[in-house]
């Protein structure tokens, strides 16, 4: 793998409860029960007799997109396309304003086709700028109408004013590709037959080579499922972490005081010069325990970096 930035990102739910040894020339990296996600993990620490610093992760999800809603890559038999994506066939989803009569309700639909409205569930107040925003509660419903007819049906429906909202339903899924731009590079989360550059045991780039698509870790798969939790603390034995770097500074573990005899809002130990600052000063590899710290706990979906 290049080294890209602070890393490469991980999947969700990775545990490794025994700890893992690595020796790479005089570093020596450790990591002892991991469970996380690409996004908001946090950085803690404890070091070696060789390694300068060392810190730790915990995970937290960004509240941020790291899904995002698209049509998605197959559609069912019964979709149909429209210029805002596709949607059920038949189904047009709508509300009432509050007020309106089960008749008056009736009458509505039987004038578009449809048979009568199905409620969806309890009266919600929306949210925004759009037609339906305001202060009252408005329930969801579906109206079923002939297959060929719901834009025809939405049309007419939006344009009465018993009806707050009418829009098709539309088909979407969610994704978890993050938009880290550097995510493209790291095929082994996602691997689409990208090329990549080569890298030798100095970790020197040299020609891309086109990669296998499939064959990755289905890191985005797992995404889809959880990112995370800021419960789950990682911790690494390296040369320190860059406490600054734009893809690690919101995902550094903060001492809350005590532990390793540090005060708080300390970032983790660095057992060579016997203090409490684990800054990552390593030239030899232009900061190895920061690129690492970016393999378990960049943030995730922050356009910038890695996932």
């Amino acid at each position: 793998m290049p080294a890209q930035g602070s890393g490469e990102g991980r999947p969700a739910q990775r545990a490794i409860v025994a700890a893992a040894l690595v020796a790479l020339a005089a570093i020596a990296l450790t990591i002892v029960a991991v469970s996380a996600g690409p996004a908001q993990r946090k950085l803690t620490a404890s070091a070696n007799q060789s390694v300068p610093g060392a810190f730790g992760l915990a995970s937290d999800l960004p509240q941020s997109p790291a899904s995002t809603g698209s049509a998605p890559d197959s559609l069912p038999p019964s979709a149909r396309n429209s210029p805002a994506g596709p949607y059920v066939a038949g189904s047009v989803l709508l509300a009432f304003r509050s007020g309106v009569s089960a008749s008056r309700r009736h009458t509505i639909a039987h004038q578009v086709g449809g048979g009568s409205a199905r409620r969806l569930g309890p009266a919600i107040k929306p949210v925004g700028h759009g037609r339906a925003a305001g202060a009252e509660y408005l329930a969801p419903y579906e109206l079923r109408v002939p297959d060929g007819q719901v834009l025809s049906a939405v049309g007419v429906l939006r344009r009465d004013p018993a009806v707050a909202y009418a829009e098709p339903n539309y088909l979407q899924h969610g994704s978890a590709t993050p938009n880290d731009t550097s995510f493209p590079l790291q095929w082994g989360d996602e691997n689409t037959g990208q090329a990549i550059p080569i890298q030798n045991a100095n970790e020197e780039l040299g020609a891309a080579e086109k990669g296998t698509a499939g064959a990755d870790d289905r890191a985005a798969r797992a995404w889809q499922q959880t990112t995370g939790s800021r419960a789950v603390v990682i911790g690494e034995v390296d040369t320190g972490v860059d406490n600054n770097h734009p893809d690690l500074a919101a995902n550094v573990w903060s001492n809350p005081g005590g532990i390793d005899g540090c005060a708080v809002g300390t970032r983790g130990y660095n057992v060579v010069a016997k203090k409490c600052d684990p800054l990552d000063k390593d030239a030899t590899y232009q900061g190895h325990g920061t690129h690492v710290a970016g393999i378990m706990g960049a943030v995730g979906s922050n356009g910038v970096g890695v996932a």
